[in-house]
Order: C-alpha cells, then sequence, then structure tokens
C-alpha cells in the first residue's frame, strides 16, 4: 500500500477509536462506494465495446443480412394487420 497522507492517517487513527457498530457503518459505506465505481467503470467498458461493435464492418454486415432475411415477415405481418 502507498504511504498514507497526513490526513489518511489521521482519517484512520479516528476509525480505530469508534466503537464496533460503527466501524461497520463505515466499512458499509465505503463497500457501496466501491461498488458504485466498479459499476461506472464496467458500463463505461461495455459502452466502448458496444461503440466498437457499432463501428465494426463484419457487424454491420451481419445486421444488414438479419435485416434482409426479416424484411419479408415484417411486411406480412403488416399486411395482416
Amino acid at each position: 500500500m502507498d504511504k498514507l497522507a497526513p490526513s489518511e492517517q489521521q482519517l484512520l487513527e479516528k476509525i480505530r477509536q469508534l466503537p464496533k457498530e460503527k466501524v461497520i457503518e463505515v466499512e458499509n459505506f465505503i463497500d457501496v462506494l466501491v461498488h458504485q465505481n466498479q459499476s461506472a467503470s464496467q458500463q463505461a467498458t461495455w459502452d466502448q465495446a458496444i461503440a466498437q461493435m457499432a463501428n465494426d464492418p463484419d457487424i454491420q454486415a451481419e445486421i444488414a443480412a438479419i435485416d434482409a432475411e426479416f424484411a419479408i415477415a415484417e411486411l406480412e405481418g403488416l399486411e395482416d394487420s
């Protein structure tokens, strides 16, 4: 672990002095913050992957082929309405 700044050391010392129940509350709060940060990072990674797929010529060609396959079925469904 990196060397802590004096303010971080003071914070840890204050946490160590808390009653056990309060320490658990602090731990839970930190867990929530870490989870939120991971979720945001995962979402950014997902968004980037989707953007890359959208620009991939092979995927664009596959989507066009699927659209062509279902175009007739879509038209038939509209005629029955």
